[in-house]
């Protein structure tokens, strides 16, 4: 029997479904937590609470583009991603929203049920491809924007590992030595008499401190972390960190730019969602992810309300919004391309961030070594400067 592109392609889908583990998926709201175990209760409290990696959101917002494109219903695909998806949070997730769209909500209405998975501008982005009709497409641009984001996350993480990493062995090694070693060396320096030098004595005294007043160190630190998340969860505190992340030398500067090729990103695909600029500057806001960029772009999204242009609001503000970023998108809304500008702009910045974080690496690399060498030069000095006063007595 011959069949159509659309159906092998769904009947791909069937077969794959088949073979993938049958196991229920938990639906929230379906009352079944209420005859769960008090062990299976410890493990939906921890399920619930767990994140969804960007890696797996583009990759279901690609399969749902391509098995929507090849005419495959929305509950269907669905339930076959619920099962293909790893995460057993997402799992849960599209097991709730296959049953909320079978039961007659839009499938951004369903998603919207779940913030801290779909954020605000993607269930808009969805909403306005079933309005107009073309989910596919839709699914498709927020495919490319989540792909976009991990890949600039993925590339930031892996720059930055290589220091991070050095700096903690080294940590290590100096409290082992400092806890562990040092104490038995003072004991054998002080039944043979040795000299101690300066330098040993400052190792001694720190040792001493961390062996015998540990807990204060353990209580400062929980003290000061403590002192600190009440500081920025204050309007004032929180506006006065961002302020400080974003101003810090070079640290700033990047940061800068990544919370810059995001908004504009962002801005692009709401854009070519067709939904209407005063939607976009409320989801912009609530999406900048820093209170220095969301005070601005209240400011933007007032006027914009007043019968202003969006680009206008943003060019007082070169600190925020660079000269150049103003000039090109000030050029695409004039033109009717805003969306295109914007998109370009992201890509540039992302381009931007990528060089910034393989110029600061190689700078690192460098005073790495030079740290890690003081650091072990200091260690190796302090104990053996007694030892070869002992064998000059022998």
């Amino acid at each position: 029997m011959d069949f159509s592109e659309s159906e092998k392609k769904d009947r791909l889908l069937e077969g794959f479904t088949l073979t993938e583990d049958s196991e229920p998926i938990f639906v929230y709201g379906s009352g079944e937590e209420h005859y769960r175990s008090f062990f299976q209760r410890l493990e939906d409290f921890f399920i619930d609470r767990s994140r969804v990696s960007l890696k797996e959101k583009a990759y279901f917002f690609h399969l749902m583009s391509v098995m929507i494109d090849a005419g495959v219903s929305i509950v269907k695909a669905l339930h076959i991603l619920a099962r293909k998806l790893k995460t057993p949070r997402f799992k849960r997730v599209l097991g709730t929203a296959a049953r909320d769209v079978d039961a007659g909500k839009n499938l951004s209405d369903a998603m919207a049920r779940f913030p801290d998975v779909f954020h605000e501008g993607e269930v808009e982005v969805v909403r306005s491809g079933e309005t107009v009709g073309n989910l596919e497409k839709m699914f498709e641009r927020l495919s490319q924007q989540v792909a976009d984001d991990y890949t600039l996350r993925l590339k930031i993480r892996s720059a930055l590992t290589y220091p991070v990493m050095v700096l903690i062995v080294l940590f290590i090694a100096i409290l082992v030595v400092v806890t562990l070693v040092v104490p038995n060396l003072m004991e054998f320096f002080t039944l043979n008499n040795a000299e101690v030098p300066f330098i040993t004595i400052i190792l001694i005294r720190v040792s001493n401190f961390m062996t015998s007043y540990w807990w204060t160190l353990i209580f400062a630190f929980i003290s000061l972390h403590v002192f600190f998340q009440f500081y920025i969860s204050t309007e004032e505190g929180k506006f006065r960190f961002d302020m400080f992340q974003l101003r810090f030398p070079f640290f700033g500067m990047l940061k800068r730019k990544i919370i810059l090729a995001r908004l504009l990103r962002l801005l692009s695909v709401l854009l070519t969602s067709g939904l209407s600029m005063i939607k976009v500057s409320e989801i912009l806001i609530r999406s900048a992810g820093n209170d220095v960029y969301k005070r601005k772009l209240r400011e933007v999204d007032w006027k914009i309300r007043h019968g202003e242009r969006f680009v206008p609001g943003l060019e007082s503000s070169s600190f925020l919004f660079p000269s150049i970023v103003s000039a090109v998108l000030d050029i695409g809304e004039r033109a009717g391309t805003l969306d295109q500008a914007a998109e370009k702009v992201s890509k540039h910045y992302e381009q931007e961030v990528i060089h910034s974080i393989q110029e600061v690496t190689s700078l690192i690399e460098p005073v790495l070594i030079v740290i890690v060498g003081l650091g072990v030069l200091f260690v190796a000095l302090a104990l053996l400067a007694p030892i070869f006063s002992l064998s000059s007595l022998v």
